[in-house]
């Protein structure tokens, strides 16, 4: 019995931090953080990530970050950024609090202070409208207090019909004491996963099924993070990583893209038509070439 209960309190925190994290565990855990046991990081996440879906691999994803100020750095980095594409979903963003170090919690309205702006990162030609970010700045943050923030993201359209895709970084250019990553899905959709560059890094994973609906829950604690170093390579070509699909294979996406592309590779007359007018007075190829491509970017 003595032996029993030894183990009961050696595995009982280790059960209770393998599990989604409430608010007042991740307080405690951030507050218990000295900065300088992470000198390579500015600040200090903890997350939960819960995604729900249904069997048009449409539903909601529901993101909690509890994020520390580690220094000066992080200090004046007071910006916050939720990103969403209008095409396929929409953000709600419910809570927005700073947890002071006497555990005074300052709450913003988030309908007051957040502005939504076109986001373009300039990384395509393409100028997209539907992109969007919702940003604020947050006044008098100071080294030690804990930012948190609640949101939902309602999944509306699916990117390719009827399935997923995610994507889950070991690796990663932030420091996570804890991130907590749950999907849940109906029982007859198959959830691929394929880990990327995969390391020896350990973390915790689970799958099981209730109702009809199939569970699969990730744990990252202290995850290893990616130093930036100038003109150094993107880091999908080489940090841990964990890619989630309902694809079985490349040959499925091959085939939707192409249904999509097709009809508009056919030439008609109001093509002619235009090219005509882009082109008249352009000599060379190469003038010729860059005429259409900026027109149509």
């Amino acid at each position: 019995m003595k032996r029993f209960s030894l183990l009961l309190i050696i595995l009982f925190p280790i059960i209770l931090f393998a599990q989604y994290i409430p608010r007042e565990r991740a307080i405690k855990i951030l507050e218990e953080v000295q900065s300088e046991k992470y000198p390579n990081s500015n600040e200090i996440f903890v997350t939960n990530d819960i995604t729900n879906l249904d069997k048009t691999c449409t539903g909601t994803e529901i993101i909690e970050e509890y994020k520390k100020v580690l220094n000066e750095n992080a200090k004046r980095n007071n910006s916050l950024y939720f990103y969403f594409d209008s095409n396929y979903s929409n953000l709600s963003v419910e809570t927005i609090q700073i947890i002071k170090q006497n555990g005074k919690v300052i709450n913003f309205d988030p309908k007051k202070v957040l502005k939504e702006k076109i986001y373009n990162t300039g990384a395509m030609n393409i100028y997209s409208y539907s992109t969007k970010i919702l940003t604020t700045t947050l006044p008098d943050l100071e080294i030690g207090d804990i930012v948190y923030t609640k949101s939902t993201r309602n999944l509306t359209k699916a990117r390719m019909e009827n399935n997923f895709f995610t994507a889950i970084d070991i690796q990663s250019y932030r420091e996570y004491l804890y991130n907590y990553e749950k999907i849940i899905i109906p029982e007859n959709i198959n959830l691929n996963i394929h880990e990327l560059n995969k390391s020896d890094f350990p973390y915790e994973f689970s799958k099981n099924v209730q109702k009809g609906k199939a569970i699969y829950e990730w744990t990252i604690k202290n995850n290893p993070i990616i130093i930036h170093e100038p003109n150094m390579e993107d880091s999908n070509m080489f940090a841990h990583r964990i890619m989630i699909t309902t694809l079985d294979s490349w040959e499925q996406a091959s085939r939707w893209y192409y249904n999509l592309a097709e009809p508009h590779l056919k030439i008609n007359q109001k093509i002619k038509d235009k090219v005509s007018e882009l082109l008249s007075g352009v000599e060379g190829r190469k003038n010729r070439a860059a005429k259409i491509y900026y027109w149509v970017a």
